[in-house]
């Protein structure tokens, strides 16, 4: 008999044939056939050899009339074409490898973030830091909310980077599911954890701490790299810088330390030539000269100086190389930014001047060169900076508070939004609101009022301008 219709499954007979076997063939697909036992039940198989040339039989379970015929049909072509392909529907299945927290991560560095994020290295970073050592064990669909609260309140006390991390977490997974590692739930149980409450941050230099913090810049012209960081000495420089001449009892009261021990702290600050001996048992800070006659430091003093002067990002600045400046025109150019495309910036007549110094001291390709990282350039300037921001007793201030400070001293001097959002490299005109009201000025003219208001309140400070005389890399 043919089957044609699901009335002819139901009412294939028991024949019997060799072995006592009952087949009836399926119209419309080849191997196919309706087997009928001995007791009445039915069963669906297909027929086929694999690509090595063995016969096999796939069935169906369960009775074939609690099928409909063309359902049955249907999926027994899909079979066929599978095998057309060089698959076996007999085959044991491959074992499902479930996925960890640590081999998602690894496949969206690999996949995504080294394709697509020019800030990749961070990422790479936050992951090897903050997520792999706590969550890098763990099976991937079984991560709980439960769990990524308590790492996200693990790191409670940096909130800023554990919202920032559980940001990047959040990609990680929500991309693992777009791909098919994770089921499509996992994403949303990041989602359910709150981020913790981080106000807005609005520091920016006011002209005094300006003045006080180049002050401190200026002092390392004559320091080693390798002097002394601790805390006791970097608060009696600061205590210094701020208020003058102090004698040792003085400063000892401020530290709260006894006074022998100041002595001792105080007279080592003077050989390693980071204060002076005013008189007996008196210290002050030293005298600021001219800082580009020394060159101790040269490097992290002039990111320091250039981050200020030309509001760019650390990340825009330490890379860059002397094929992107333009000292004749004034100009710098940025092949990729975190705005996603390149920019040409303006240069002020300060900022030009120290590129000049920099190109005096020239070793190869980067302005900031490093011979001990991989990258060829200047990494961070993270101990200089903690340094000098502690000497001049302004600890809380991060760099990235120099492009704030930049942008506000640049609309409080007449710059306008549109210009700010040209001088500063954003994407938008909204991120350069917070700064400026609209008012036509040039960048050019923003980009110098800067570096003259900057000239200004130091000459005001120290009684002369600064300049940039040539000198010998030490």
């Amino acid at each position: 008999m043919i089957i044609k219709t699901d009335s002819d499954v139901k009412r294939a007979p028991y024949v019997p044939g060799k072995d006592n076997w009952c087949f009836h063939k399926v119209e419309g697909c080849r191997g196919l056939k309706l087997r009928v036992l001995p007791g009445g039940k039915k069963v669906f198989f297909l027929r086929y050899r694999t690509e090595d040339g063995r016969q096999r039989a796939y069935s169906w379970k369960g009775d074939a009339r609690d099928y409909t015929l063309k359902a049955v049909v249907d999926e027994a072509m899909g079979l066929i074409r599978a095998v057309n392909r060089g698959q076996d529907p007999k085959a044991e299945p491959a074992p499902v490898t479930r996925k960890t927290v640590k081999d998602l991560c690894e496949t969206f560095l690999e996949r995504y973030a080294k394709v697509y994020r020019k800030s990749w290295a961070n990422d790479a970073a936050e992951i090897r830091l903050h997520i792999l050592p706590t969550l890098g064990g763990v099976i991937a669909e079984d991560l709980s909310t439960g769990q990524i609260l308590d790492w996200h309140n693990s790191l409670a006390h940096y909130p800023r980077t554990a919202n920032k991390v559980m940001q990047l977490l959040g990609r990680i997974l929500v991309l693992a599911a777009e791909w098919g590692e994770v089921p499509s739930d996992v994403p949303a149980r990041v989602a359910a954890v709150k981020p913790f409450d981080t106000p807005s941050r609005d520091r920016w230099l006011r002209k005094a701490e300006v003045v006080r913090l180049f002050e401190a810049v200026d002092r390392t012209a004559t320091i080693p790299a390798n002097a002394s960081k601790d805390s006791d000495q970097s608060k009696a420089v600061a205590f210094l810088t701020a208020r003058g001449s102090l004698s040792v009892s003085e400063v000892a009261s401020e530290l709260g330390i006894p006074k022998p021990k100041v002595a001792i702290l105080l007279a080592g600050l003077v050989k390693q030539g980071r204060i002076q001996r005013v008189d007996r048992g008196v210290y002050g800070p030293l005298p600021v000269g001219d800082p580009w006659t020394e060159t101790y430091n040269l490097y992290p003093r002039a990111v320091l100086y250039l981050l200020f002067l030309t509001a760019l990002r650390k990340g825009e600045l330490l890379p860059l190389r002397w094929n992107q400046v333009d000292l004749e025109r004034g100009r710098i150019s940025l092949e990729m930014t975190k705005a996603g495309e390149s920019q040409e910036r303006v240069l002020s007549p300060t900022a030009v001047e120290i590129f000049k110094v920099l190109e005096k001291h020239k070793r190869g390709p980067f302005v900031f060169p490093s011979s001990t990282g991989k990258s060829g350039h200047l990494s961070s300037v993270t101990a200089f900076w903690e340094k000098v921001r502690d000497d001049a007793g302004l600890q809380g201030v991060t760099l990235h508070d120099f492009r704030r400070s930049a942008a506000s001293w640049m609309a409080q001097a007449g710059a306008s939004a549109l210009v700010l959002q040209r001088a500063l490299g954003h994407k938008t005109i909204a991120a350069s609101l917070i700064y400026s009201r609209m008012a036509a000025e040039p960048v050019e003219q923003a980009v110098s009022q800067l570096a003259d208001t900057f000239q200004r309140v130091r000459e005001e400070a120290r009684g002369k301008v600064v300049a940039f005389p040539e000198g010998g890399q030490r």
